[in-house]
């Protein structure tokens, strides 16, 4: 009963875990078995049954479902965003917007001359994309930080 009572509880926990890869969350059920072994070997040493102890220990680890949605944000914190994502799809809005506004352009020998303008625009039209994700990409890393 008391190995049920820990499958159980592994189970339950490993369901939250879904979004790891499998060697993470391998990882996260060893080590909480581990814990909870260590746990039931205690209570039985305290002179409990294989089965009290067992459930004691599980009481004393904490709710499944809450160790396991705790731990799946742990492991997601700990994944660093990217920031070359950002900087590739500016960088790339703006020469589409660049060379839109140089075939938009209505008199096509102005354009070697009157280029800055345009490249000032094509500069600034993404420059909200790109904001919002390198403000996305320091709060990730601020939180790492604190974590």
């Amino acid at each position: 009963m008391a190995n049920h009572q820990i499958d159980q509880y592994i189970k339950t926990v490993s369901a939250r875990l879904k979004r790891l890869t499998p060697a993470q969350r391998a990882e996260e059920i060893q080590e909480i078995r581990q814990h909870l072994e260590a746990l039931i070997a205690g209570y039985v040493a305290q002179g409990r049954s294989e089965d009290e102890a067992t459930g004691a220990a599980i009481r004393q680890f904490g709710r499944a479902e809450q160790i396991g949605r705790e731990l799946g944000g742990a492991w997601a914190l700990r994944q660093v965003r990217r920031l070359w994502p950002y900087a590739v799809a500016y960088v790339s809005l703006v020469l589409l917007i660049f060379g839109f506004f140089a075939l938009a352009n209505d008199q096509p020998s102005d354009f070697p001359y009157g280029w800055a303008n345009q490249l000032i625009m094509a500069l600034v039209l993404p420059a909200g994309m790109f904001s919002m994700g390198l403000i996305k990409y320091l709060r990730h890393r601020r939180a790492l930080r604190r974590g």
